[in-house]
């Protein structure tokens, strides 16, 4: 039986970014999902939607939106 890749949610706004990032992670055999906005994030986080066991996102960010991402990511842990 082979072994499901580890899942990474990545929540970043810039598409370039986001696609270095995924490359990456891809190349190393995980399986990656990509969120483009902070409210999008969340929702893929609390739902367990992207089936992720990892969650990547900016934290050099304004406030208000590394904030609110944070917020919910914790909320899951709770």
């Amino acid at each position: 039986m082979e072994q499901q890749a580890w899942r990474i949610l990545i929540v970043e706004d810039e598409e370039r970014i986001a696609a270095f990032v995924t490359k990456g992670f891809t190349a190393e055999g995980y399986a990656v999902t990509t969120a483009t906005t902070g409210t999008e994030g969340i929702a893929l986080a609390m739902t367990g939607a992207s089936g992720a066991r990892s969650i990547i996102c900016p934290t050099r960010r304004p406030a208000s939106r590394t904030s609110s991402i944070s917020s919910g990511v914790y909320t899951l842990e709770a």
